[in-house]
């Protein structure tokens, strides 16, 4: 064997090396950034109109939200448990548009919602309207907390927030 076939043996040897270790790499790049482009982003958006109230858990990501858990808690009583539960009871002829009580996993796609409380409140409905700001400083109360994945399990923090926002109707001495 020559010297100079040596030399192309070490050379291509070592550019061999290095693309293999530059594939591994890059791959290990792709597979990253496959799993930050699918990334769930919850968000509890609380509806407070004088004819809706509502409380709804929206994916705001770009990938699925896996949703373990959706509990709420109420910060005067300790109690916690699902939403519904929690609110005061409607008078007999007033009904909710929608609720969820979460009892299973659930996935929730990029843009998608699920509503936890719906209320449609007729505005000349006095009885209603009563209910809707009994049901807005009990809403004030809670926190709703969720427990999520995204579709490779990864856990996330439990996503709380505080419903201060139907609070902003009532009086301060009250």
């Amino acid at each position: 064997m020559t010297e100079a076939s040596i030399i192309v043996a070490i050379c291509a040897l070592v550019v061999s090396v290095a693309s293999l270790a530059a594939s591994i790499y890059f791959s290990w790049c792709a597979r990253d950034h496959n799993r930050r482009s699918v990334r769930p982003l919850p968000f509890v958006l609380q509806s407070d109109f004088e004819d809706r109230i509502a409380v709804v858990i929206r994916n705001n990501g770009t990938g699925p939200l896996i949703l373990k858990k959706a509990e709420a808690r109420n910060s005067t009583n300790s109690r916690s448990g699902h939403l519904i539960d929690l609110i005061p009871d409607p008078p007999p002829e007033l009904v909710f548009t929608n609720f969820n009580r979460v009892h299973q996993i659930r996935a929730i796609r990029p843009g998608d919602q699920v509503d936890l409380l719906d209320l449609a409140v007729g505005e000349s409905d006095r009885r209603a309207a009563a209910y809707r700001d009994e049901l807005r400083r009990a809403l004030g109360n809670m926190t709703v907390e969720l427990t999520y994945t995204d579709i490779y399990d990864t856990c996330f923090p439990v996503y709380a927030i505080k419903l201060a926002w139907f609070h902003r109707h009532c009086d301060a001495s009250a």
